[in-house]
């Protein structure tokens, strides 16, 4: 079933949030990159935006993190997100654009925007030595940021083509997926959970 209007798993992810209201951890998901021989590698990530008038899904992350290393390598993610609350679960397949300090126009204003939202101690991670480098004392006391994005920050637009919704308050399980097709229209398909 084709959909054009607004999409169906949108308004979905939204009513899922809803019990969770206030709740900082509903941000918290599991993002899977792999790296150029193929081996996965995931971590837990925080959405920091998502756009329904284009699908996006932002998070951040540190430009010398080997993530970033993956994505230039191969441009594709899945993101994991259970809700815990509603007994949701959303997983997400789709590309990814980069947007660092080089970028241009509504790109970069979109990357300061992001920044600006950031707590002051979110910010300052953006300070560290670079990820995975051996840790020394004191290398963490940093000066607060500054108001514009440093060269470190950068923003991840996540464009799924890929949505599985996995839902758990009834028995048998609910499971959806949606499908983007070339058209830029998402096909609806009821599976077994």
């Amino acid at each position: 079933m084709a959909d054009a209007s607004v999409d169906r798993w949108q308004l979905l992810v939204s009513a899922a949030l809803a019990p969770s209201d206030g709740d900082p951890t509903v941000r918290f998901c599991q993002l899977a990159t792999v790296d150029r021989d193929g081996s996965p590698y995931n971590r837990t990530v925080v959405i920091r935006g998502f756009r329904s008038e284009t699908n996006e899904l932002h998070v951040v992350t540190d430009a010398r993190s080997q993530k970033i290393a993956h994505l230039q390598e191969t441009p594709r993610v899945a993101l994991c997100w259970y809700l815990t609350a509603s007994r949701q679960q959303f997983r997400f397949r789709g590309c990814v654009t980069l947007v660092d300090a080089a970028a241009e126009g509504d790109a970069q204003d979109l990357r300061r925007s992001t920044w600006v939202a950031l707590s002051a101690r979110t910010q300052g991670q953006f300070l560290w030595p670079a990820p995975g480098t051996p840790k020394t004392a004191g290398a963490l006391d940093n000066p607060p940021p500054p108001d514009t994005p440093l060269e470190t920050f950068v923003l991840l637009r996540i464009y799924p083509d890929v949505v599985d919704h996995l839902v758990l308050t009834s028995i048998p399980h609910q499971r959806t997926l949606y499908r983007l097709d070339d058209t830029g229209h998402w096909h609806r398909h009821p599976v077994n959970p």
